[in-house]
């Protein structure tokens, strides 16, 4: 997974600058990928007495960590599409970050005069 950003200039009611937006997965979803990784092996290892209960067992991982990482990605991503840079440099109303999902990292440059 990678950096998504997002750059820009602030209109005249705010701060007036240019800003950077960028957004990068959260250690919270790399470290549950590997708790779903970790919990796996042993399961297998422990209880499947056959083929099929591997296969089944490691296909319902796949399926969990594909669909945490499905949410992680659309929940961002939107959270990203909507946010107002202006509303953050203005520091004004709610700021809900993506946290868990997503880390935001959010700079201002002021204009040069």
């Amino acid at each position: 997974m990678s950096a998504v950003s997002r750059s820009g200039t602030l209109g005249p009611g705010s701060d007036s600058g240019s800003y950077s937006l960028t957004m990068r997965p959260s250690p919270l979803i790399y470290l549950t990928v590997g708790l779903v990784i970790c919990w796996t092996i042993p399961t297998v290892l422990r209880k499947a007495q056959t083929e099929s209960e591997d296969a089944r067992i490691i296909r319902r991982s796949t399926i969990a960590v594909g669909v945490i990482v499905f949410v992680s990605i659309v929940l961002s991503v939107l959270w990203f599409a909507l946010v107002q840079p202006e509303a953050l440099a203005a520091r004004a109303g709610y700021f809900l970050s993506p946290f868990p999902f997503g880390t935001v990292d959010f700079s201002i440059e002021p204009a040069s005069h």
